[in-house]
């Protein structure tokens, strides 16, 4: 019988490989030049959230609508998922797997972890077949394959050359779908949140979104060149996130020494 023995130093870098080619094809997939294809597509569907989900409303709750959205933004990214039961559907097994992440690990029936343990499955099993279908698409090479990240994970190689294997591409689906779900939603709500409690700051925004609008046709949806003026809004983002971090449990540094209240922070310090 042959006996393969793995080393924890041996897998532990089987595991860094995996992270560092995963984080490039990433980072490739989301690089500024590639994201100018899913402004239209961001905001066309930004427009029939707010029509469909907030408008009808006098009050809403801002972080579910944003989940939802932001879930559907997601799923058509990496999936190119657009039937929206189908996307309800899948949110729903989401959110069990996500509400057994921080469970105790008990797997027998009835559990909240074991409940989450087979939405995972129904994920994982869902995110195979479109795989499965867009590899069909790439061998017919009918010029119709959808421009999304299983795609892009579909036509990228290895370190040595070969395809990357459908579970390794669904399993980075998840990683990022998970990543990015509470992470987004929070950074969303909280800009939201200060908008509101800052009148001056939401009148500026205001007043450079409709500089941009009037500036477009009525069925004209928004380009790169238009995300490039929203400077002020996006400084009113990223001050935002500055104040309530979206990612909770990380450390901020200090890049340059300066004093606040007579007390003096020095660069590097972190907290």
């Amino acid at each position: 019988m042959l006996k393969i023995v793995t080393s924890p130093e041996l897998l532990e870098d089987v595991a860094q490989k995996d992270f560092a080619q995963m984080r490039r094809s990433v980072v490739e997939f989301l690089k500024p030049e590639a994201l100018q294809h899913f402004i239209p597509i961001m905001d066309s569907m930004t427009k029939e959230h707010l029509e469909t989900e907030w408008s009808p409303y006098k009050k809403v709750k801002v972080y579910p609508l944003s989940m939802k959205y932001t879930f559907a933004l997601a799923c058509r990214f990496f999936l190119s998922a657009t039937n929206h039961d189908h996307v309800t559907k899948f949110a729903d097994h989401f959110a069990i797997m996500m509400h057994g992440l921080l469970s105790v690990p008990i797997n027998i029936p009835g559990t909240t972890f074991n409940r989450a343990i087979r939405a995972s499955k129904v994920i994982r099993q869902e995110i195979l077949e479109v795989i499965k279908q867009r590899k069909k698409e790439l061998s017919e090479n009918n010029g119709t394959v959808a421009r999304d990240f299983v795609t892009h994970s579909l036509l990228e190689l290895d370190e040595h050359g070969k395809a990357i294997n459908e579970m390794m591409i669904a399993s980075r689906i998840m990683s990022l779908l998970i990543a990015g779900h509470d992470s987004t939603n929070s950074a969303i709500t909280f800009v939201l949140k200060y908008l509101a409690e800052f009148p001056h700051v939401y009148s500026e925004v205001f007043r450079e979104q409709m500089e941009i609008a009037i500036s477009k046709g009525p069925n004209d949806l928004l380009n790169w060149d238009d995300i490039k003026k929203m400077k002020y809004s996006w400084n009113v983002a990223l001050e935002s996130m500055r104040l309530t971090p979206p990612t909770q449990g990380t450390f901020r540094e200090v890049v340059n020494d300066f004093t606040y209240t007579n007390f003096t922070i020095p660069k590097g310090w972190k907290c």
